[in-house]
């Protein structure tokens, strides 16, 4: 019936009806409004699990300070995490900080979280991550990817933080648009609606190759 109602509509006039007036053409339609409420219930439907996502720190780049808490995470979170192995005194762990805060804010589906390895000592065997900084990429409870030093970054502290986005996608941990893969994230506006980054990627620094922990 609706799609007989909107033929109706495109086949009058359409220069003599207003808004008003074609929203009437659908008014007594029961289907238009069951539609009508489907489309609502969705968009609320969307709005609390934006909430619910916020509220778990989606968006933002947040450091884990309790081993017990990155254990569980993994298997309490429903959303794609990438977890960032550093340690505080590690020149290319600050790097890699850098590009990751600015990366969580345009891609709120995935969790962006670091921890630092000297509280995480049973991860650390566990994973066995032995080269810092050391990225883990989990799905559905489990490693999927990881990336590890700035070797598939070119092997320079000045890489781009594109080029890691470019590579983090690749097993689908985070999604890129069309208009995300062909634009500098700079140019870009994120989830919170802003546009740029206050945050400056550092440059080459001293380090001259990876660092084991």
């Amino acid at each position: 019936r609706i799609e007989v109602q909107a033929q109706r509509t495109l086949d009058q006039d359409s220069d003599a009806l207003s808004d008003d007036e074609l929203l009437a053409e659908f008014d007594d339609d029961p289907e238009f409004e069951r539609l009508r409420e489907a489309r609502l219930q969705q968009l609320k439907d969307g709005m609390l699990k934006v909430r619910e996502l916020r509220a778990q720190h989606h968006g933002e780049y947040t450091e884990i300070l309790e081993e017990k808490e990155m254990v569980l995470l993994p298997t309490k979170s429903t959303q794609p995490i990438i977890a960032h192995f550093y340690h505080k005194d590690f020149e290319r762990c600050k790097i890699m900080d850098s590009h990751l805060e600015k990366l969580a804010p345009h891609h709120f589906m995935t969790r962006f979280v670091k921890a630092n390895v000297e509280r995480m000592p049973f991860l650390v065997d566990k994973f066995g991550i032995r080269i810092l900084p050391c990225v883990l990429m989990f799905s559905d409870s489990k490693i999927v990817d990881r990336l590890v030093g700035f070797e598939e970054l070119g092997n320079v502290d000045d890489f781009k933080t594109e080029r890691l986005e470019r590579r983090l996608a690749e097993k689908g941990i985070i999604k890129l648009s069309e208009e995300q893969y062909s634009t500098s994230i700079d140019q870009r506006r994120n989830v919170f609606g802003r546009t740029g980054t206050t945050n400056e990627t550092r440059g080459p620094s001293d380090s001259d190759g990876y660092e084991s922990y």
